[in-house]
C-alpha cells in the first residue's frame, strides 16, 4: 500500500512538472473544467483521460509524447474531435488535444494555405473565401481538417479537385520518438505517402500544407422527399444523368437508411431501406451555375 502511495505521489509530481513546462494547459480527472474539455462531437462516448494536454504549440506536443512514452500511458490524439468512435479520448491514459492550435497562414499568389491541425474546415475556408480560394477537403465545416485528410478526406471539390490528401503538400509531423520532422515528396516521402490517407498511427501531425483551388461561387441544394420504392428507380435514373452532363463541376449523392447498391443508372447509391430520399450538392462556375432542384 505505502509502495502504490510513494507510486501515485511521483506520477502526481511527474505531472506537476509537466504542467509547469507547458505554454498550453493541462487538465487533470477532477479539475473543474474536466467533463467539458473532454467531451467529444458523439456524446455516447464516454471516454475518461487521466490527463488533457490541451496544446498551445509544437512544442508541447513534443512534451506530452515523450511524457506518455516515459509513463506507459495509452495515448490519443485529438484535432477536432469529430470522429465518431472517439478515438479523441484514450480511457485512463493521455489525451494530445490539438484544437487550441488554430494558426492559419495563406498565400493568395501561390494558392497554398498551411493550417495548424486544430482548425475545423469551416475556419479554414472562412478566411479562404476573402480571396475566392476554397479547399478540396469537408462537406459538413465542424469536422476537423486533420483527422479527415489523414483518413483521405471527402469533400464537395472531389470530382474536380480529389481528396484532401491528394491536395497535402506537406506536413510537420512529431514522431514516437518526440522528434519533429517534415514531410513531403521530398523529404521523408515514405513517411508522407503513408499519412495521405494511412490515418494517424504514423506521428502526430502539428500543421498541413495544402494547395486550394479558385472557387468564385458555391451552389449547393439540399431536398428531402418522402418516396415509396417504386418510384425510386425513376428518381435515380433522372437524377444521374444531371451530375455526369455536369462534368468534374458538380457533385451529388443520394442518403438513405440502406446499404450501398450499384445500378445502371448511378454507379453509387443506397438501397431504399427506408422512404427518405435526399441528394445534394453542386459547385460550378459563376456563369454556368443553376441549382438543381
Amino acid at each position: 500500500m505505502d509502495q502504490d502511495r510513494q507510486s501515485a505521489a511521483s506520477f502526481g509530481s511527474a505531472v506537476d512538472l509537466l504542467k509547469s513546462d507547458l505554454r498550453g494547459n493541462l487538465v487533470r480527472a477532477g479539475d473543474a473544467d474536466y467533463e467539458d474539455t473532454r467531451r467529444v462531437y458523439n456524446a455516447m462516448i464516454d471516454r475518461r483521460p487521466e490527463i488533457i494536454v490541451r496544446c498551445a504549440g509544437v512544442g508541447d506536443v513534443i512534451d506530452a509524447v515523450k511524457f506518455g512514452r516515459r509513463h506507459d500511458l495509452p495515448i490519443a490524439v485529438r484535432g477536432g474531435g469529430h470522429n465518431v468512435t472517439g478515438n479523441a479520448l484514450a480511457d485512463r491514459g493521455l489525451t494530445i488535444d490539438l484544437s487550441p492550435m488554430k494558426g492559419l497562414r495563406i498565400d493568395p499568389r501561390l494558392r497554398i494555405v498551411r493550417a495548424e491541425a486544430g482548425l475545423t474546415w469551416l475556419e479554414v475556408n472562412h478566411d479562404l473565401q476573402h480571396f475566392g480560394l476554397a479547399a478540396a477537403g469537408g462537406f459538413v465545416g465542424t469536422t476537423g481538417v486533420a483527422g479527415l485528410t489523414l483518413g483521405g478526406g471527402l469533400g464537395w471539390l472531389v470530382r474536380k479537385h480529389g481528396l484532401a490528401c491528394d491536395n497535402l503538400v506537406s506536413v510537420d509531423i512529431v514522431t514516437a520518438d518526440g522528434r519533429l520532422l517534415q514531410a513531403s515528396t521530398e523529404d521523408n516521402p515514405d513517411l508522407f505517402w503513408a499519412v495521405r490517407g494511412g490515418g494517424g498511427n504514423f506521428g502526430i501531425v502539428t500543421s498541413f500544407e495544402f494547395e486550394v483551388h479558385c472557387c468564385s461561387r458555391h451552389l449547393r441544394h439540399h431536398s428531402c422527399r418522402k418516396m415509396s420504392r417504386g418510384n425510386w428507380s425513376s428518381a435515380s435514373a433522372g437524377y444521374s444523368p444531371v451530375i455526369w452532363r455536369s462534368g468534374r463541376r458538380c457533385y451529388g449523392h443520394f442518403v438513405t437508411g440502406g446499404s450501398l447498391l450499384r445500378t445502371s443508372s448511378s454507379r453509387c447509391l443506397t438501397a431504399p431501406h427506408r422512404r427518405w430520399l435526399m441528394h445534394s450538392g453542386r459547385t460550378t462556375s459563376r456563369t454556368t451555375g443553376s441549382r438543381i432542384s
